[in-house]
């Protein structure tokens, strides 16, 4: 660390060994590969390999958009419209990016005309029946269907008005579960670390039930919502402290730590309160296990000055960044690669508000993480712990700089 200039750095020791008073060096720091021949007695073995990218461990999924992927389009003002998406998509996130309008999520576990918002605590609305703004009908394969509202003012359709949605894959099919107290339809991919989970609330709180996830691993962050009553988003993770905290996804709260006993495991996770426990009420469940080089849950502490930023190392770029200073009372702040192209990534939408897109709190995308560019609260108070999810366009092994 250089404290005249306040920016860290990597030094390299080199040494003459053979007491020479020529030396020459050649320095390769990682622009390409090249094989050591030079093995023999005291030297590495010929078989070590350089430090450089193409070398690195092949991912698990070595391209992002197979599981996640953000997309845009403009609203044509039809009253019923069929827009074909990048991906076969469960769980669909969407919002008009031009006016403030609520953000809106769909997945194939609740089905058809159950729209929930992010920004709200409503339970689940019909775009065609409940919701006078309309929006996401269904989701089939890559079509989603997009529907008016009673004031047959679309949301998601307006036309000329520009939108921005989120898709992840939760697998092929949705199946009963009973790894937890509480019985769930489960629809799961593993190896991209996220799945859909339902299940009704049974309101026990000795003991608080669980409810079987299908990930086979343990989920760092787990949003859920009941579908039924008008509650908080609850949002559970264990990156910040690692213990089991929550914040909420619909309000600028600051994180607490939770009154459940016992963190998700590979098979389960524990409920309870009215917010996703309610006696009766069906609730949803999204839940996250990171996938190296694709995914990645964590937390970071803000230095509070623009020439000293936090680097977030993710072992991947970014497709999508979503974090909160978890200290106080601050919005949340997400940023995708397909509004910001380049950097600065600065186009900023905000979970917990309707608000139109603006310009806040930039952050720089970068090929194996993300930096925020200011000093703002919002991204970079000195102290303060931020919590993250990032999900990738390219792992570092493939990625390259914007």
């Amino acid at each position: 660390f250089n404290s005249v200039t306040n920016t860290e750095q990597l030094m390299i020791a080199m040494s003459d060994h053979d007491g020479s008073s020529s030396t020459t060096a050649t320095l390769n720091t990682g622009q390409r590969p090249f094989k050591y021949t030079n093995a023999g007695t005291d030297r590495p073995a010929a078989t070590y390999l350089s430090l450089c990218t193409q070398n690195f461990p092949d991912p698990t999924i070595a391209d992002g958009s197979t599981a996640f992927e953000a997309f845009l389009y403009t609203g044509d003002g039809t009253s019923s419209r069929n827009l074909t998406l990048p991906l076969a998509a469960d769980l669909v996130w969407m919002k008009k990016r031009s006016a403030t309008q609520s953000h809106q999520l769909a997945d194939t576990v609740r089905g058809d005309n159950a729209v929930l918002l992010t920004n709200s605590t409503g339970g689940d609305l019909n775009p065609q029946t409940q919701f006078a703004y309309g929006g996401i009908s269904s989701i089939s394969n890559t079509t989603v269907t997009l529907s008016a509202g009673t004031s047959n003012n679309n949301n998601l359709n307006a036309n000329s008005a520009t939108f921005v949605g989120w898709l992840w894959d939760a697998g092929t099919s949705t199946v009963t579960n009973t790894d937890g107290s509480i019985t769930s339809s489960v629809r799961a991919n593993p190896s991209a670390g996220f799945s859909i989970v339902g299940y009704t609330g049974n309101g026990s709180t000795s003991p608080y039930p669980t409810v079987g996830h299908g990930l086979n691993a343990a989920p760092k962050l787990i949003i859920t919502k009941s579908r039924d009553s008008s509650a908080n988003w609850t949002i559970y993770t264990t990156v910040i402290d690692g213990t089991l905290d929550f914040l909420s996804l619909n309000t600028t709260d600051a994180a607490s730590n939770s009154a459940l006993p016992t963190s998700p495991d590979s098979s389960i996770f524990q409920v309870g309160g009215a917010t996703n426990n309610a006696n009766g009420d069906e609730c949803i469940a999204y839940c996250f296990a990171p996938v190296e080089g694709y995914s990645k849950f964590g937390s970071y502490i803000g230095k509070g000055s623009g020439s000293n930023r936090p680097l977030v190392l993710t072992g991947f770029r970014p497709r999508w960044v979503l974090f909160k200073n978890t200290s106080g009372s601050f919005a949340w702040h997400l940023y995708d690669t397909a509004r910001d192209t380049f950097n600065l990534c600065d186009a900023r939408l905000r979970p917990d508000n309707a608000a139109a897109e603006d310009a806040d709190n930039e952050i720089d995308i970068l090929s194996n993480g993300f930096m925020p560019r200011t000093n703002g609260n919002g991204s970079n108070q000195s102290g303060s712990t931020f919590i993250y999810a990032a999900f990738a366009e390219h792992p570092f092994k493939t990625a390259r700089a914007r």
